[in-house]
């Protein structure tokens, strides 16, 4: 903006005003007038510019809450992330266990049933033994009866037994007791069986019926 005086004198009194409320400018001569140029500088709205700083202080709470959720929602993500990993390595554990568990519980099963069946053919085994042995004794009693009749009269043949005890390995552990953990034979490694061994005595008859 500009001023035009005839006079130096008022266009200097209005320059000092000017610059007495700090608004920059520029005395000039024109021919034979004066010309001052100013800008024009008006108050700040004080009320505007508080609503500015307020609005550029709600920016910078809104920018710092921002990078704070952020931060907050990062942080909570690794820790998910971190309960994910450690509950998905229990899950796996149990699962091996659980594995193990059934794995063991099968062999100690079979394991049972192999000693059950191996116990089963003992008995069978031993009752046959004694079906052979009770008809071998009969076999025995009537052919040494007969022998004995025939070359020295009548006679009376008995069976007498004598008790042996037998030692003899685990058929499972072969002896060694498997550090006492052996179900067959009980940790002990060896069977302590006794056994009567027979053999058989022969009585005479004298005439008259006198031994």
């Amino acid at each position: 903006m500009k001023r035009v005086f005839s006079s130096f004198q008022d266009a200097a009194k209005f320059s000092r005003s000017l610059a007495m409320n700090g608004i920059h400018h520029q005395l000039k001569r024109n021919g034979n007038a004066w010309e001052v140029h100013y800008a024009e500088n008006k108050p700040p709205d004080t009320k505007q510019e508080q609503i500015t700083q307020k609005l550029k202080k709600v920016e910078e709470e809104n920018e710092n809450l921002r990078v704070t959720i952020d931060q907050k929602a990062e942080a909570l993500s690794e820790q998910k992330n971190r309960e994910c990993d450690v509950m998905l390595t229990t899950l796996s554990r149990d699962e091996n266990e659980r594995k193990l568990l059934h794995q063991k519980t099968n062999a100690e099963n079979k394991e049972r049933l192999r000693l059950s069946e191996e116990s089963l053919r003992l008995a069978e085994q031993r009752a046959l033994d004694m079906i052979i042995q009770v008809t071998d004794r009969i076999k025995v009693f009537e052919a040494l009866t007969t022998a004995y009749t025939q070359e020295f009269g009548e006679a009376e043949v008995t069976r007498v037994t004598k008790k042996v005890s037998e030692i003899s390995e685990c058929s499972r552990c072969n002896g060694t007791g498997k550090e006492g953990r052996c179900e067959l034979c009980g940790g002990g490694g060896i069977f302590r069986k006794i056994t009567e061994v027979p053999y058989y005595k022969a009585t005479l008859f004298e005439v008259g019926g006198n031994r």
